[in-house]
């Protein structure tokens, strides 16, 4: 059986892909050598709450915006806000609806990267 963490990573990565055109991982670590702009699809710290039968999962989502060089913010946001439109509806998989709500964001100061980034951060109920 397949598990709900990728079924999620998928879905989101399928979402996403309605409007942005580039490149989307579902990991967060990627060979980006030959690549000047992508997009990551990663969950972070989760953790499971039950009540009697039914578990209920929460989780951190991030999506990871990155272009090559010394992209400006408004590049990095110009693709936000193509993720943003792809999800504003709620998910449903095939284990049930799952809720995603905006937690926060984060340009990376990485000076020694070659990659400009941006960081989306939401959590997830599942």
């Amino acid at each position: 059986m397949p598990s709900i963490r990728k079924d999620i990573r998928d879905d989101v990565k399928a979402r996403i892909a309605t409007q942005y055109t580039g490149q989307i991982y579902t990991t967060r670590r990627v060979d980006a050598r030959e690549l000047d702009e992508f997009v990551t699809v990663f969950l972070g710290e989760g953790e499971y709450a039950s009540a009697g039968f039914e578990i209920t999962h929460k989780a951190e989502l991030g999506i990871g915006i990155f272009k090559t060089g010394n992209a400006s913010d408004d590049e990095l946001d110009a693709i936000a806000d193509l993720v943003d439109t792809a999800l504003e509806e709620d998910f449903a998989l095939d284990d049930g609806v799952f809720l995603l709500a905006p937690t926060g964001f984060e340009y990376p100061d990485d000076s020694e990267n070659q990659f400009s980034s941006l960081i989306l951060k939401y959590k997830i109920t599942y």
